[in-house]
């Protein structure tokens, strides 16, 4: 991406195209300008390479990420905004945005670098330092149909889960696996809100997901995190995929290798069985933890929706769980299995995972 930083422009030039530039705005003088916080150090003396672009565009990724400037952009005299570039030490990012993650950190700092020398040294450098930073991750489930429900002989299949239909969903992500201990905290200390009673108990250890937690206390997760509970039918696809497979890796019955179940006595850390990914690669999302979708539950829903995107019934009295869980057979964990709680109620085997739309 070219920023138009990577070299010198005078005003005149500048007003001749957009009125701006990304780092300086322009005004009626040849070569008076205002710097604004999308200058590096560098450029305020007149020197400029492709390490610049990478100055501005780690400032314009820190303001996407928590709506602020990472220095003191507010300022009105240019002489204090100068003094900010060159000698303010950029906000950290984990101060606005608790929930992020201690790689995402290092490599956001390391594009706003006030010495060029420590930049990433082009765009595709830095773009492979943030695919690689172990942010939460999300899998791509792309636009297209699926097949939801069991199919008519399934002696497994239960009147809730029927007809199996094609349905068409527009282009999501999803998380890899569902939330952990470590996010919640997170969540937890950077709104101040207190555990609820019990709580500790049952989310001891980081890497497991979080349990015990209400439909309302993982909407309010995923809201505060910037993305949503998935609906019940973006979870199916993100579970088998488009061809009706009965699990995520097929249609063989669950092994210890592929799932966490069969009246274990606690939820397992996330992640630990590859060979049961989605055929996105979603994990656990058989067996280990129960979890929470968007939909209010209805027994005629499957039969009842619309073809396009199903938002789930209106209202009801019970939310939607999926996935079975430690404690469940292998009944339980067909992608076509749905469980059904009151919003307010809290199991240690309940939990959830966020999903975000790709429009």
């Amino acid at each position: 991406a070219d920023f138009a930083l990577a070299g010198t422009t005078t005003g005149d030039e500048a007003m001749q195209t957009t009125g701006t530039l990304m780092g300086m705005r322009a005004t009626d003088s040849d070569l008076a300008v205002v710097p604004s916080p999308y200058v590096a150090p560098e450029l305020l003396v007149d020197k400029s390479d492709v390490r610049t672009d990478i100055y501005a565009l780690g400032v314009i990724l820190f303001q996407m990420l928590t709506g602020h400037h990472p220095i003191a952009a507010s300022a009105k005299d240019p002489d204090a905004i100068v003094h900010a570039i060159q000698n303010e030490v950029p906000t950290r990012l984990q101060q606005l945005r608790p929930e992020a993650t201690n790689s995402l950190e290092r490599v956001v700092q390391r594009m706003m670098a006030k010495d060029p020398d420590a930049r990433y040294l082009d765009v595709a450098q830095a773009r492979l330092a943030l695919m690689s930073a172990d942010v939460e991750p999300m899998v791509a489930v792309p636009r297209g149909p699926f097949l939801r429900g069991s199919r008519d002989d399934d002696p497994l299949g239960r009147e809730e889960e029927r007809p199996m239909r094609e349905l068409d969903l527009g282009a999501f992500y999803i998380d890899r696996n569902p939330v952990t201990v470590a996010q919640f905290r997170r969540f937890l200390d950077g709104t101040q809100t207190p555990p609820p009673p019990g709580w500790e108990r049952h989310n001891e250890i980081g890497s497991h997901p979080v349990v015990f937690v209400t439909w309302h206390e993982a909407d309010a997760y995923a809201r505060w995190s910037g993305v949503r509970l998935p609906t019940e039918a973006e979870w199916e696809k993100a579970a088998r995929g488009s061809d009706g497979r009965q699990f995520p890796w097929g249609d063989d019955p669950p092994s210890p290798r592929q799932a966490h179940f069969g009246g274990k006595s606690s939820a397992d850390s996330v992640g630990q069985r590859p060979e049961g990914a989605s055929p996105y690669g979603a994990q656990d999302m058989a067996g280990n933890v129960f979890e929470w979708v968007a939909d209010w539950y209805s027994k005629t829903y499957y039969a009842e929706a619309p073809e396009q995107d199903p938002p789930g019934p209106d209202d009801g009295r019970k939310r939607v769980l999926r996935g079975g869980s430690f404690v469940h057979e292998a009944f339980a964990l067909r992608c076509a299995t749905r469980g059904r709680y009151a919003p307010e109620e809290r199991r240690a085997n309940h939990s959830f995972r966020c999903a975000w739309s790709l429009g």
